[in-house]
């Protein structure tokens, strides 16, 4: 027998009024932009390479189907009682990999990311903020000084460092369009499969079975675990904030992770870039306690 794959979700379709999925619907091409999107395919292939190994795929299949897989096979061995009863372990192990909706979008190529993680365990706070335009890079970080009388914190004995530099445009474009989108990720079954028919069962539902009964949920689930917050500050004054995680997180995070140590690790330091903009200057400080702040 064969199961066809799900129909795809279409970006133009998204119903959520998050800022996140607000902002990306500025960028959702139409049908008669025809050149719209191009820079995007790229993205949307690398994506579609992450999870195409096996193993990644797997980790992302909760407990309760791994169970149901290792102690309920959907074998040509196994006695079922009905073809419905076959059919529903079909449907409960589907080969469902993350995939994004259907649509090209516009890549984002203004304003600035900014991103501010949790203090660390010595305590230290840090921020940072990119030019998507261009690729400038300022990053500020605010640390406790260890002393054997250590002063109050956010008081004038803290660490402070900023520095300056550039990174990969680019790559950082290609982050942001991932943090945007990484809500939208679904678990799905994007190809055909063939599941062989046991010979004593016909293809046949009973009038007390329904299709729709089996279908699963296939939502991820993510945690709060190694969550940063974000935000997307663009040229006409529009702010988008949201988070991700890069732990036991939803698919889209923990992409979204990955694309942002990759451009991160682009990092070269140079103080001849051109100055923070005043309107951002603010967000770069980093206040403890009502204290000083961190420039």
């Amino acid at each position: 027998m064969i199961v066809p794959p799900d129909v795809l979700d279409t970006i133009s379709a998204i119903r959520s009024r998050s800022p996140a999925a607000v902002a990306l619907s500025s960028l959702v091409c139409t049908t008669s932009e025809a050149a719209c999107g191009a820079e995007a395919h790229g993205f949307s292939r690398r994506f579609e390479l992450f999870f195409q190994e096996g193993h990644k795929a797997e980790a992302l299949r909760s407990s309760a189907k791994r169970q149901k897989l290792e102690n309920r096979p959907c074998s040509r061995g196994t006695e079922w009682a009905s073809y419905a009863e076959w059919r529903s372990c079909i449907e409960a192990n589907r080969p469902l990999v993350p995939a994004l909706p259907v649509g090209d979008t516009q890549v984002p190529h203004d304003g600035w990311l900014i991103f501010r993680d949790p203090a660390d365990m010595k305590g230290c706070e840090r921020i940072r903020a990119y030019d998507v335009g261009g690729g400038d890079a300022f990053v500020a970080e605010n640390c406790p000084r260890r002393e054997e009388h250590p002063t109050p914190v956010g008081r004038a004995g803290d660490v402070r460092t900023n520095r300056s530099g550039t990174v990969t445009v680019a790559m950082l474009r290609e982050a942001l369009w991932m943090l945007l989108l990484a809500d939208q990720v679904q678990l799905r079954q994007v190809e055909a499969y063939s599941a062989p028919l046991p010979a004593a069962l016909t293809p046949m539902w009973s009038k007390s079975d329904h299709p729709h009964s089996f279908e699963q949920s296939i939502e991820p689930s993510a945690t709060s675990e190694g969550t940063t917050s974000w935000q997307w500050t663009r040229n006409r004054g529009l702010t988008v904030r949201g988070t991700f995680c890069d732990g036991q997180c939803a698919p889209g995070d923990r992409y979204a992770a990955d694309l942002v140590d990759v451009f991160e690790s682009s990092f070269r330091s140079d103080s001849n870039v051109r100055p923070l903009p005043d309107a951002l200057k603010k967000r770069l400080e980093i206040v403890r306690d009502g204290g000083a702040k961190g420039r």
